[in-house]
């Protein structure tokens, strides 16, 4: 047979007779190939050895059969073995979200297919912004906007590749504003409670709220609360602005009624403290700023400072002698005799730290939350990453009006780490410009 030599399932082989006799000289009458693929051919016509053409559908180890049979119907035959290089595979993947968000969790999912009796061993992927992967079904985090081509490269044990090609586009996430109130039925001189319950993908965060509340007033609070002084409808709309500059807007109509006749207002008791990353031994501040409405009066205050201390003052001063985290509780009477309670967590520094902060979780798998907490007027907050031998392998601008940063558990450059034992700090600058740090964090990154 030619080609006798790097034989696929595509190639055109040529098989001819040879050496054929009759060891009673009869005449040979009739040639029959049958090959291992199922299909059976005779050979006609006077070329010597009778050839015929065949292609195999599949690869692998197959067979040919040569039966020949002379004129009084005996017959013989002669079978050979070879080798047909099998199939490549065919790559192909899926990916999910199909338009995801910057910041947001892409999963991909291998689809490729490869010849029976064969399987896919290495897959090589390009995700189009310079980082790879060789796992078969990776996660990827994209931290711009824009149209990227991504390829999968896969290899099966025979040695064989295939490659296929995607476009994604990253889009910029949108915040989508949403907010509740309660009572749901309020009334004239009641004070309501609105609540941002708004959302944006992605590792975006919203950073502004805009509230109009349809009676000429309005708030930049995150939850305000707000009274009216008179019975009506009104169109309340909140504004939200993401930290990437995207807007939201969403409009809800709160329809207000009279009270009912002797109706008493009852307080809603908070308070603000300064400074508002306090450190051991130092004095802070706490300020009422408790509310009530009609011509009802707060009267009593009542401080609980969850170290065993308290205070009947409005606006008293306290210190707290070691680091930790504590329950503040503030309880206001109002001259009616109703009451009401809140409570805030304060939390006091160790001397010589001025960003508090932790990650979550941890140990982390695929990603973990970096929350810190700034003073206002810090700028330059910077976190580094470090390897257990003291290596800088990572180092990322954060943003000063956020809370939390979403790390996706690579290098600087963007290559996945190895599981192991990490430290992080946070440096900034405070509104002073002097230098400031948080304490060394421990991360341990398990997958």
């Amino acid at each position: 047979y030619t080609p006798d030599t790097n034989l696929t399932y595509k190639t055109a082989i040529t098989f001819t007779a040879k050496n054929v006799s009759d060891p009673d000289g009869d005449k040979i009458a009739g040639y029959t190939w049958t090959f291992s693929d199922g299909t059976t051919k005779t050979g006609t016509g006077t070329p010597v050895g009778h050839p015929i053409t065949h292609t195999f559908v599949n690869g692998g180890a197959v067979w040919v059969k040569l039966t020949v049979t002379d004129t009084y119907g005996l017959a013989g035959s002669k079978e050979k073995t070879f080798t047909v290089k099998l199939p490549p595979p065919v790559a192909g993947f899926s990916w999910l979200p199909t338009t995801p968000l910057v910041g947001e969790n892409v999963t991909f999912a291998d689809k490729s297919t490869t010849p029976a009796g064969t399987k896919i061993t290495k897959w090589d992927w390009n995700f189009g912004d310079g980082t790879s992967a060789t796992d078969q079904n990776p996660t990827h985090t994209y931290k711009t906007a824009g149209t990227y081509t991504v390829s999968l490269t896969v290899t099966n044990d025979d040695n064989q590749t295939s490659k296929v090609t995607h476009t994604i586009t990253v889009v910029v996430p949108t915040p989508t504003a949403e907010f509740t109130y309660s009572p749901s039925s309020p009334h004239a001189d009641e004070l309501i409670q609105f609540t941002d319950t708004s959302t944006i993908g992605g590792d975006a965060k919203i950073t502004k709220w805009s509230w109009d509340f349809g009676d000429g007033e309005s708030s930049i609070k995150h939850n305000p609360t707000h009274t009216y002084s008179q019975a009506g409808t009104y169109q309340v709309t909140l504004t939200v602005t993401a930290d990437n500059g995207k807007t939201g807007t969403v409009t809800h109509q709160i329809k207000v009624t009279a009270p009912a006749a002797g109706w008493v207002p009852t307080p809603t008791a908070d308070f603000i403290y300064s400074p508002s990353l306090p450190h051991v031994n130092e004095a802070i501040t706490f300020t009422d700023t408790s509310t009530i409405s009609g011509n009802a009066k707060i009267t009593a205050w009542s401080w609980d400072f969850g170290d065993g201390g308290s205070s009947t003052e409005q606006t008293p001063s306290h210190t707290y002698s070691q680091p930790g985290t504590y329950q503040v509780k503030l309880t206001v009477t109002s001259s009616d005799e109703k009451t009401s309670s809140v409570t805030h967590q304060v939390l006091v520094l160790p001397s010589g730290v001025d960003i508090p902060t932790y990650a979550y979780p941890n140990p982390a798998a695929t990603r973990a939350t970096i929350s810190y907490t700034l003073l206002t007027g810090t700028t330059a907050p910077t976190i580094y990453v470090y390897d257990i031998a003291g290596n800088l392998v990572y180092e990322h601008a954060l943003t000063a009006g956020a809370s939390t940063y979403s790390w996706d558990l690579t290098t600087t450059a963007g290559n996945t780490l190895p599981n192991g034992l990490y430290f992080y700090m946070i440096t900034a600058k405070d509104a002073t410009g002097k230098e400031i740090h948080s304490a060394i964090f421990k991360l341990l990154i398990q997958r």
